[in-house]
C-alpha cells in the first residue's frame, strides 16, 4: 500500500515492484511522485505486453530481446494508427 511513502523514509528514488502485485495505479502514482518504477521479473509475452502498454518505465526480464521486439511492435502499431 503506497510503497512510495515507505521508500521516501529510507531515501529511495525507485521502486522495484513484483509484477504480480503491480497495477496501473501503482505505476501511475509512483511516476507522479517522481519514483522510477522497475517491475520484475516479467518473462511471459502477455505480461510484457501488458506492462509496456501501461507505460511502465522499466521492466526486469530474463528475455530482453523479446521485450524489445514487443515494444517495437506496440510502437509500430501506434504509428500506423496516426
Amino acid at each position: 500500500y503506497e510503497p512510495w511513502n515507505y521508500a521516501s523514509t529510507v531515501g529511495a528514488t525507485a521502486l522495484h515492484s513484483y509484477s504480480l502485485v503491480t497495477d496501473s495505479g501503482t505505476i501511475a502514482n509512483a511516476i507522479e511522485r517522481k519514483f522510477a518504477v522497475r517491475v520484475f521479473t516479467v518473462n511471459e509475452e502477455e505480461h510484457l505486453r501488458h506492462f509496456i502498454k501501461l507505460g511502465c518505465p522499466a521492466i526486469i526480464t530474463d528475455y530482453p530481446e523479446r521485450a524489445l521486439e514487443i515494444r517495437r511492435m506496440i510502437q509500430d502499431s501506434k504509428v500506423g494508427k496516426k
